[in-house]
């Protein structure tokens, strides 16, 4: 997804101001974090409704330093996983370079 929203970014927007493709997949990268933080409530409703809710700890177990490590796991995990899923569009990027029309 974020390839795909640099790619639109760097050709839609060079007309306008120049930006390189670093800067363009950084943009993109941002819309697509802001994209995930917004649909976060959607994926923890369908968590739950899967079984998968939260644990019922108490606020001196969820203080504890192996409690906070896990979170922290889960959370390096989901964000990898969440990366790689939106890796997927690249696997059907057609590559080949069309040939451009020429203004007239």
């Amino acid at each position: 997804m974020t390839f795909h929203q640099g790619d639109s970014i760097e050709s839609s927007m060079s007309a306008y101001i120049t930006l390189s493709t670093m800067a363009a997949a950084a943009l993109g990268n941002t819309f697509s974090d802001v994209i995930g933080i917004g649909s976060s409530y959607y994926v923890e409703r369908a968590a739950v409704l899967l079984g998968l809710g939260a644990p019922a700890l108490s606020p001196v177990q969820l203080d504890m330093p192996v409690s906070r490590r896990f979170s922290n796991l889960g959370r390096v995990l989901g964000i990898t996983l969440g990366c790689f899923l939106g890796m997927i569009p690249l696997l059907f990027k057609d590559e080949e370079k069309k040939p451009e029309a020429k203004p007239t």
